[in-house]
């Protein structure tokens, strides 16, 4: 290998790293430990509960309030009977049978 082939491998190679690293694990949200080592379920949650992306049982988001953010929802997820669109859980929840019904553009 001469010497312009091994400064280009070696130039796509560190590329190749910064890519995979941004995009990578070093994109996913970190995981906080539980108090204890354990972490208890939320309780009085009107609109379900749901698991999060670190596994975790939440409240879930009712109607109108703010949810998803991509695949790891950071935000949070909608109760049973809504979806996240547009950043807002549109339907009506059946745990309270409250509505919301706005739509985005």
């Amino acid at each position: 290998m001469n010497t312009n082939t091994a400064t280009l491998f070696g130039v796509i190679l560190f590329i190749s790293f910064c890519v995979s690293f941004t995009f990578g694990a070093a994109g996913m949200p970190r995981c906080p430990p539980c108090p204890g080592g354990e972490c208890p379920e939320p309780d009085n949650c009107p609109h379900g509960k749901v698991t999060n992306y670190c596994g975790r049982k939440v409240c879930a988001k009712g109607p109108g309030e703010i949810c998803g953010n991509g695949m790891f929802q950071m935000y949070g997820a909608c109760g049973e009977g809504m979806f996240c669109r547009c950043g807002r859980c549109i339907g009506c929840s059946l745990n309270t049978f409250e509505c919301y019904d706005k739509t985005c553009i």
